[in-house]
């Protein structure tokens, strides 16, 4: 299930952005100021009540720099990758 999620609930601490080289940056900034962001994050629901991203840091970074203040979000029940293993490269 989708949910909208405010950006000052996320945090992108617990997964930071790894491997996106400078090109493929620019072409999902690209990408996004064109279509916006296609793909829901996936997000856990920490004990403190935010929320960390397991799967759309790339998306999130961009998506704030470009003024997106909420994002779609599926929200899953754990952790499902462990840090640094998102599948954005």
């Amino acid at each position: 299930m989708e949910f909208m999620i405010k950006a000052d609930e996320i945090d992108i601490d617990d997964y930071p952005l790894t491997g996106l080289d400078p090109e493929a940056n620019e072409a999902l900034r690209e990408s996004m100021k064109e279509y916006c962001i296609k793909y829901p994050l996936i997000v856990y629901k920490k004990e403190n009540g935010r929320y960390a991203i397991i799967d759309g840091t790339a998306r999130f970074k961009i998506g704030t720099e470009l003024g997106i203040r909420k994002f779609r979000c599926i929200v899953e029940n754990i952790k499902s990758r462990p840090p640094g293993k998102s599948s954005e490269k």
